[in-house]
């Protein structure tokens, strides 16, 4: 049981598309759901064998764990295929540089390309294709509502069954899995086996009063180490600038060639000023060495992306951070940065 908990935390902690990859490879217990029945087959090397039928019902359900109970060897992955009904599918087109954050940009889409909103659904997601020359990228969304799958997942784990994830799509090769928070990640650690439990907890204990002087001391020295380099580096900035500053012939001298090597910030707000459109607002701007970022609310701003790209004045925009859902309304806090085109840097 250890072990499988494990294997689930090395999975989670695998980027989306290489996990899902190593889901749908890997042997499974599978509880295939319709209206009125449940059947219980087993996936090995590719090949699916059923097991038993019972009622959809919990007594069907008990009915199932005692059958798997009773067999030696069953692949440690369970999962749940439910009708084809509660099961959504949408393809969603996106600017190529959302990629970088795909899965925080389509969570925050959600309410805009389904009637649901992310806290509604369990959901997941494949890249079907990627439009180079359009500058667009094509995505596979699944949706599973959780009205529809909350009840059957509970009575499912009610009867002893974990059950990991919702497989979408049939076959012996299975589908997109979309993973479901374990419900007794810890249960090996509960009330029927109170020593093990109290073992446990202790050793835990006793592993953190060992660690912890030694994680101070780490993180004090860590502290250290970054102010020593961050004054460094102040240090070099300011030495770099004050041997500029004598080898010039004047002050104006200096003011133009850093104007050429860095850009214009009037000139680069104005620039930004007249790319953004009428529903996006910036609220900082940031220029150095030829590089700009920019802050504000918008409320698309996966599409600004495509503005910037398109515009002479900028080259390789892409989001800086994670796009946020704003406070006010339904617009997203976004930070993009990008070249200055026509910079010394450049």
């Amino acid at each position: 049981m250890f072990f499988d908990w494990w294997r689930q935390q090395l999975l989670e902690l695998l980027p989306g598309g290489l996990a899902r990859a190593i889901a749908r490879r890997s042997d499974a217990t599978i509880l295939d759901l319709d209206r009125e029945s449940v059947k219980l087959s087993v996936r090995r090397d590719g090949a699916i064998a059923l097991m038993r039928q019972a009622k959809a019902d919990e007594h069907g359900f008990r009915e199932l764990s005692q059958a798997l109970s009773t067999v030696e060897d069953l692949p440690p992955s369970i999962i749940l295929r439910l009708p084809p009904a509660s099961v959504l599918h949408k393809s969603v087109s996106l600017p190529l540089a959302a990629k970088r954050n795909l899965k925080t940009v389509l969570g925050f889409e959600m309410d805009r390309e389904t009637p649901f909103a992310r806290e509604e659904v369990y959901w997941d997601f494949a890249v079907s294709r990627e439009d180079k020359s359009a500058g667009r990228l094509h995505v596979d969304l699944f949706i599973v509502p959780r009205a529809a799958a909350d009840p059957v997942v509970d009575n499912v784990r009610a009867a002893g069954i974990a059950i990991d994830g919702i497989e979408i799509g049939e076959g012996a090769r299975g589908g997109a899995l979309i993973r479901l928070a374990p419900a007794r990640r810890w249960q090996w650690l509960t009330a029927d086996r109170p020593l093990l439990a109290l073992t446990a907890g202790t050793a835990a204990l006793f592993l953190l009063a060992i660690l912890t002087p030694f994680i101070r001391q780490e993180i004090a020295l860590s502290a250290t180490d970054s102010a020593i380099e961050a004054l460094s580096r102040q240090a070099e900035t300011a030495g770099n600038l004050r041997q500029a500053i004598d080898q010039s012939s004047g002050t104006a001298g200096v003011i133009g060639r850093e104007r050429a090597r860095t850009g214009n910030l009037l000139g680069t707000l104005a620039a930004v000023t007249k790319l953004l459109p009428d529903d996006s607002h910036l609220t900082a701007l940031t220029l150095r060495d030829g590089h700009v970022t920019i802050t504000g609310v918008s409320s698309s701003a996966a599409h600004l992306i495509d503005l910037f790209a398109k515009s002479t004045a900028f080259r390789d925009p892409t989001f800086e951070s994670p796009v946020v859902q704003s406070d006010k309304g339904h617009l997203e806090t976004f930070t993009i940065s990008a070249t200055l085109a026509g910079t010394a840097g450049s």
